[in-house]
């Protein structure tokens, strides 16, 4: 998620509360939360990568709900709306997290000094903070660099790795087989 869609995030949902707050509980129109809905952020076109696909047919299934929600369901449950839209919200960051995220390296050391390669990345928690959450360990740094750098087939079996159990969070945290 770029910079200008976390600001518009939470701008709208700030905007959000302030609604309910001073004017109750009425519904506000569901086009106010398009952006959020329809613009994923992704810096490559995932749908060019078949091993996605899965994840980006969950990732419509979350927008028509929340489109949905919107439409019809905030008319009969005003006084839970603010939240359920907030959960809406957060599972999409979720889902698009799983279809890009960032990996961090860092370094670990054993007993003996060792180095040792981890792979990291975050996930969101139920309130829409960004935490640490995932990380497998590479190896050895001198066994896992060749002149310097990290085989490209390692990184790519680390994120294969990380969106696996990123994808079976995603999955336990809202009940999806």
């Amino acid at each position: 998620m770029n910079l200008d869609m976390f600001v518009d995030f939470y701008l709208t949902a700030g905007l959000f509360k302030g609604y309910f707050f001073f004017l109750g509980s009425m519904q506000l129109p569901e086009n106010r939360f398009d952006k959020i809905i329809d613009e994923d952020g992704f810096k490559s076109n995932p749908s060019l990568n078949p091993d996605l696909r899965i994840y980006l047919e969950e990732l419509e299934i979350v927008k028509e709900e929340f489109r949905k929600f919107l439409r019809t369901e905030i008319k009969s449950k005003p006084e839970n709306s603010n939240q359920l839209i907030e959960a809406f919200i957060v599972r999409l960051r979720k889902i698009r997290l799983v279809v890009e995220f960032k990996i961090y390296l860092s370094f670990n050391l054993d007993h003996r000094s060792e180095k040792y390669l981890v792979g990291r990345s975050y996930w969101i928690s139920y309130n829409g903070k960004l935490v640490k959450k995932f990380a497998k360990v590479l190896g050895k740094e001198d066994h896992i660099k060749s002149n310097g750098k990290i085989p490209s087939k390692i990184m790519e079996q680390l994120e294969h790795d990380l969106r696996k159990v990123m994808w079976e969070t995603y999955k336990n945290e809202y009940s999806i087989k």
